[in-house]
């Protein structure tokens, strides 16, 4: 046979044997990957909540839809010491896409969790982080609080779409409070 004929023959089922190889690989790995990041979460919850004791028999998870948040759990905390509401959410920041958990309780900004990114390490997320918005009144827009503007200087874009999916996380959490 002609080389001309053999040569991509041979690549040809090299590389469709690679395909199904990796195709059974992802198989196999993505269950274990979406388990990883639900227990990543959970984790996250616990720690959030951390200075209440709070433990996973304190946990109610829902499955929720807040679209313009891209928001898709809401985890409701509550025990002895606090009453609180946390929400897994993502937004486009300026380097891709910003994977976090927001926490409310007793009527106020509880905390932020970095789950996933892939912003600059100096930006607005290490702020969150350390707790600028905590303490401040759930009542209030964090585009609006001179504490987070402060913060988010010189990173508008991801600092904008944060804030963005926290205020459809907070005035869920408003309309919460308001039910009960």
């Amino acid at each position: 046979m002609n080389n001309m004929i053999k040569l991509p023959l041979f690549l040809g089922i090299v590389g469709a044997s690679c395909g199904v190889v990796l195709a059974g690989v992802n198989a196999l790995a993505a269950p274990i990957i979406a388990q990883n990041e639900i227990d990543a979460a959970n984790a996250a919850y616990i720690k959030l909540f951390e200075k209440y004791s709070v433990d996973s028999d304190d946990i109610t998870i829902k499955e929720v839809s807040i679209p313009e948040a891209n928001c898709t759990t809401k985890a409701i905390i509550k025990n002895d010491k606090v009453d609180g509401v946390a929400y897994t959410c993502e937004a486009k920041g300026y380097a891709g896409p910003i994977k976090f958990q927001i926490g409310f309780a007793n009527g106020e900004y509880h905390g932020y969790i970095d789950l996933a990114n892939t912003e600059s390490k100096v930006g607005i997320i290490p702020k969150l982080e350390a707790g600028v918005i905590n303490g401040i009144d759930a009542n209030e827009a964090l585009l609006s609080n001179s504490t987070y503007k402060t913060a988010y200087a010189g990173t508008t874009v991801s600092a904008k779409a944060i804030a963005k999916a926290i205020e459809a996380c907070r005035l869920d959490y408003i309309a919460s409070l308001s039910a009960k």
